[in-house]
């Protein structure tokens, strides 16, 4: 009986995934590219810059000022999206993301770093606040939670590979180039990296585009219908509460690998890889977790399961141990923020959907920017142990948020959902 379910859901799913349009088929084809590069970004910039001499503060400041770069592109990213639609923002975005990425691989001077953080983060706040809303318009609402799904596999899934490869890149280079330094082993691995995200621009070059989405651009359109106003305000506060928990603890994962258990670059690379397998498995969980408990339910259970997890990594456990609660809250904040975003862009009316993109970047990221900071000041003032209980205690709230602020909008998901099936779908 069991296995006939399994069958059926991966007939079920397997279906809808045929059903995607050719333009969501090239972006999902350049984020495959990109999900190795900025994997390999995720496992060797903080240890890049550990070997030229920076500490957690710094490290923090660079995470923070490219938080702050998204955050402030969120809004002209979202104006962006509305008036030139994904392909252009896409490429645009692609460019910017790996020239810097290449560009902080070679410079040292810590003011050039942080302009080049800040620009990276702008360059980031294009691509990333145009995935959701090109998503939502390139599918059905049959449809859209295995793509959103299908999304994050991509994403986690080839994160494996970019991750995975990391660890592994510096040895490659001491064997085949015969590069000794550390510093130099890092930073070809960086350029490598920045290289293959530049390949997502063939496929996002073949995007069909039948003109801009906006025609001429209307300051007015900025203002959100009446209908979204509170869904929007509601938005800014749960993305508010993520971002402080990613900004919190993220930047750090790595770093805190190497500090508390001695990892090595391959050990660390191994475990990011696990953690984006974990994010994979999560990924191809969100429909069934969406068709059982709902887009308010389902993420508010999974963030409030996540935070106790993340409380106890900062107890003085065994790396094996820390090792399983690392990979079971990084599972069940997937699980928790996929279905989050579907739900956000489902509560506002469909013209509205750029503009809540970029209000989520602008609080997630702005959030996430002075998290950075303050977890670098209490990693170096008090230790990891409350880095992590701080953010597992805000997590804990803002998984209790998620049910606070929209168990009462099922009606509007619903509204909304007849005013999508009536739109063609939008070139982009």
């Amino acid at each position: 009986m069991l296995f006939k379910r399994f069958q059926n859901a991966a007939r079920e799913y397997w279906t809808s995934l045929g059903k995607i349009s050719h333009n969501a088929r090239m972006y999902l084809l350049a984020a495959v590219f990109m999900a190795i590069a900025l994997g390999i970004q995720l496992v060797l910039f903080n240890l890049y810059l550990l070997e030229i001499g920076y500490d957690e503060d710094v490290i923090g400041q660079i995470a923070a000022l490219i938080a702050l770069g998204v955050a402030i592109g969120g809004l002209p990213a979202g104006i962006l999206y509305d008036r030139y639609g994904g392909k252009i923002s896409f490429i645009a975005a692609t460019i910017g993301m790996m020239a810097t990425m290449g560009l902080m691989a070679i410079t040292p001077d810590p003011l050039a770093l942080r302009a080049l953080a800040f620009i990276h983060g702008l360059a980031n706040s294009i691509f990333f606040v145009s995935i959701f809303p090109f998503i939502t318009d390139q599918s059905t609402q049959e449809e859209r939670s295995y793509l959103y799904g299908l999304n994050l596999a991509i994403w986690s899934g080839f994160r494996v590979v970019g991750t995975f490869v990391a660890g592994y890149l510096p040895v490659l280079w001491s064997s085949t180039l015969s590069l000794q330094g550390n510093i130099e082993q890092l930073q070809l691995s960086l350029l490598l990296a920045a290289l293959l995200g530049l390949i997502a621009l063939i496929p996002l070059t073949r995007i069909r585009r039948a003109g801009s989405r906006g025609g001429q651009w209307d300051w007015r359109s900025l203002v959100p219908s009446a209908d979204s106003r509170s869904a929007i305000l509601r938005s800014a506060v749960i993305l508010t509460m993520s971002g402080i928990v990613i900004g919190l603890t993220q930047p750090f994962y790595n770093v805190y690998f190497k500090r508390v258990f001695e990892a090595d670059t391959a050990l660390i690379g191994n475990l990011f890889a696990l953690s984006e397998m974990t994010a994979l498995i999560s990924a191809l969980l969100v429909p069934y977790l969406v068709a059982r408990w709902g887009l308010v339910l389902g993420p508010t259970l999974a963030i409030s399961l996540a935070a106790p997890l993340t409380l106890m990594m900062g107890l003085p456990l065994a790396l094996p141990i820390i090792t399983i609660l690392f990979l079971t809250k990084v599972g069940l904040e997937w699980l928790g923020n996929t279905p989050l975003m579907n739900l956000i862009m489902e509560v506002v009316a469909p013209e509205d959907r750029g503009t809540v993109s970029g209000v989520r970047l602008v609080t997630n990221y702005g959030a996430q920017s002075v998290a950075g900071i303050v977890g670098g000041l209490i990693v170096v003032q008090a230790g990891y142990t409350w880095l992590f209980v701080i953010a597992g205690l805000i997590q804990l709230v803002f998984g209790g948020s998620i049910w606070l602020l929209f168990h009462s909008k099922e009606s509007s998901i619903e509204t909304t959902r007849d005013q999508d099936q009536q739109r063609p779908a939008i070139p982009s």
